[in-house]
């Protein structure tokens, strides 16, 4: 019976049946549609038509006429006011799925079938060109049967708004669209500007527009043009210095503001210290009170220039004095803020110690300031939770959160945190299921930027060990694509490769990984891939490249099994070339302390036993057996074979049973092991003549 028995028969019972293989491109599909409808239903909501359309174009070419992907085209067509190409998709749909209810819905919510593109294209030339009575005409005419829905709705609604005596209607059928749309960007960003168009409603319409998370030039242009309408007076002056954080070369609106408002050196130094630029603020507010010691405003702009520079005391101290000056409405504000010198020093200071991993004085500080509202309360519990997570206390930190997000459900930054426990603690179905919680936007941020590679090679071991192969080279191959720099998905992806017979692109994938993504990580993988492939010259001559900074225990740990298997390769040339001495003389001699790692000790205790002498190599595998057993009961697996090939069955028996061996094996794993020892019994059997016994 050859050496490479187990092997083979361990490829035989993982390489699966047809009928499997079916199974997994099935499965394969089904993800991929599954992951692809998400990214439709994404894009649609940031009103990304193109870009929803493209993934529903990838649905079709992996099923034709998948009825999800039919539904959502007809659905965004007509969203669209795209007439024809709707009722194309909606036929489609009608044609593959006749019963699905959807079909009337989706009738209904074409309203514009009787609209003639003429009529609309003339509509719009009047509103491009300012003429809005005409154009509101026009709108009226084309939907006195059907009112307008989705872009088109929007449409005819901002027209309206150009009208004095149509904006109050426009105000509250958009209002009444975002209430019933909360994640339409584009009918968010035209309710904001709407509002903006009459003074009453101009601040809060303002204010909308800040909220916007994606503020393109669009939104920047409205909200530019909002502030130069506006009527400022001094409270108004955090929304001007926004804007400049928003636009920093624009400086008009800020001029302004000026323009119209007062004290303009003291805003002027303000306005300053928004831009960050402390030195110069704190000029202006010095010379401001050259003039007038008294003025209140400049003496607080210098508390707040010592905020900056982080003179915690000398910032409560000028805040204070500010405030006891003043009988007007800035007093409470500056007494708050000075009052809260202590909380931002305290903050301070616990940064810090974060930066120095000095994690047990943080969390006595943070258990020591106090909180003067809910929000810093927050900030401390989040701070708590990021010490215990740096102290891998990931229980604490998971408890806390959890507390925190059912206190505070809606807090974004709480759910983030716990959304990061989870993947830190790889705890996958928690993590999914919370992220299910959210909304599709917010859901496929949070998979851009946690790393869930660890996840991907869960499923794919979970694959292999079902015997699909090609399930798991897809699932590792996916995630490379989002991960390529990640080691460990490519040496798992590289091994199944090995396992499909594909050795050639296995090594081009590894070398691909260590020539454009170098990493310690990197190269540990690369030299566990070469140690798997037997090739200890190349771990010793890759251990070299490595900086001597970058060589780990473990790294080191592998130069030692390179350089006795480098002797060890020596003695297997001599024992191929029947040199049986000479293989025996390098063993004894070159190696004089016995290897830690149990597969290199079976790979010796196979070398004398090729070379003959049987004793020393059941000698090895005894002394290895008398210390505590390491690793798993595969890397066991030829001290095992040689015992049973040489009649030791009993002790071999013994080693197969050792509880700390098959703790981290699974049944099944342990099935195909005593699989593969059966089989080379029955064969000696069978060679040796004992028929009924094999």
């Amino acid at each position: 019976m050859k050496v490479n028995l187990l092997i083979n028969t361990l490829i035989t019972l993982l390489c699966g049946t047809y009928s499997l293989s079916i199974l997994a491109n099935s499965l394969e599909n089904e993800v991929a549609i599954k992951m692809l409808l998400e990214k439709a239903n994404y894009w649609h909501s940031k009103s990304n038509y193109p870009l929803a359309y493209d993934a529903l174009y990838k649905v079709f070419a992996i099923e034709q006429y998948n009825i999800e992907a039919l539904y959502l085209m007809s659905h965004y067509k007509i969203q669209q006011g795209k007439k024809q190409e709707a009722i194309l998709w909606i036929n489609k749909l009608k044609k593959y799925s006749p019963n699905d209810q959807r079909i009337v819905k989706l009738m209904r919510l074409d309203p514009h079938k009787d609209i003639s593109p003429e009529s609309l294209q003339q509509a719009r030339e009047w509103a491009k060109n300012g003429h809005i009575k005409q154009a509101i005409q026009a709108y009226d005419k084309l939907f006195a049967n059907h009112p307008p829905t989705g872009d088109l709705a929007l449409e005819y609604y901002e027209t309206l708004a150009g009208s004095k005596a149509h904006l109050d209607k426009a105000i509250l059928a958009l209002t009444e669209r975002v209430q019933h749309s909360p994640s339409d960007f584009k009918a968010q960003r035209i309710l904001a500007t709407v509002l903006t168009y009459q003074e009453k409603t101009r601040r809060e319409g303002i204010q909308k527009l800040f909220q916007i998370e994606n503020k393109n030039e669009v939104v920047i242009h409205s909200l530019k043009q909002a502030l130069l309408w506006l009527q400022p007076n001094e409270q108004d002056l955090p929304l001007y210095q926004n804007f400049i954080s928003l636009s920093p070369k624009d400086d008009s609106v800020m001029e302004y503001y000026h323009s119209r408002v007062g004290n303009n050196e003291t805003l002027s130094g303000f306005s300053l210290l928004n831009k960050g630029h402390i030195a110069q603020a704190k000029q202006k507010f010095t010379a401001v009170l050259m003039k007038d010691p008294k003025k209140v405003d400049a003496i607080a702009g210098l508390g707040y220039v010592a905020l900056h520079q982080k003179d915690y005391q000398q910032a409560e101290k000028l805040l204070t004095e500010a405030a006891n000056n003043t009988k007007e409405h800035k007093k409470t504000q500056w007494l708050k803020d000075a009052q809260n010198m202590g909380y931002y020093s305290a903050i301070d200071t616990v940064k810090q110690l974060i930066r120095n991993k000095q994690y047990d004085k943080a969390l006595i500080l943070i258990n020591e300031t106090h909180a003067s509202d809910i929000q810093q309360l927050i900030t401390l519990d989040l701070f708590r939770g990021q010490l215990y997570r740096a102290k891998k206390d990931y229980s604490s930190a998971e408890s806390l959160y959890q507390q925190l997000d059912k206190k505070y459900p809606n807090n974004k930054l709480i759910k983030e945190q716990l959304i990061w426990v989870f993947a830190e603690q790889k705890k996958y179905a928690e993590f999914e299921q919370l992220l299910q919680s959210l909304p599709p936007a917010e859901r496929h941020a949070y998979q851009q930027k946690i790393d869930t590679s660890e996840q991907h090679r869960q499923s794919a071991a979970k694959a292999l060990d079902n015997g699909l192969i090609s399930e798991a080279e897809h699932i590792l191959k996916n995630a490379l694509v989002k991960a390529p720099q990640n080691a460990w998905l490519t040496l798992d992806y590289a091994r199944v490769l090995m396992k499909k017979g594909e050795l050639e692109k296995a090594n081009a994938m590894m070398n691909n990984l260590v020539a454009n993504y170098p990493s310690a990580a990197t190269w540990h993988s690369a030299l566990i891939w070469e140690s798997e492939q037997n090739q200890w010259n190349n771990v010793l001559i890759l251990i070299n490249k490595i900086p001597t900074e970058f060589q780990s225990d473990e790294i080191i740990t592998l130069k030692k099994r390179a350089t006795l298997n480098k002797q060890i390769d020596i003695a297997q040339h001599y024992i191929d070339n029947g040199n049986y001495n000479a293989a025996l003389n390098t063993l004894r001699h070159n190696i004089n302390t016995l290897p830690d790692n149990p597969s290199d000790i079976g790979r010796l205790a196979q070398l004398y036993m090729d070379a003959g002498d049987n004793q020393q190599a059941v000698n090895i595998i005894r002394q290895n057996l008398s210390a505590t057993p390491q690793g798993n009961l595969k890397d066991y697996t030829q001290q095992i074979l040689i015992l049973r090939r040489l009649g030791y069955y009993s002790e071999a028996e013994s080693l197969m049973n050792t509880p700390a061996l098959l703790s981290a094996m699974s049944e099944k794993e342990i099935s195909n092991i005593r699989i593969s020892y059966l089989s080379e019994q029955a064969d000696s059997f069978r060679e040796n003549g004992y028929l009924n016994e094999a």
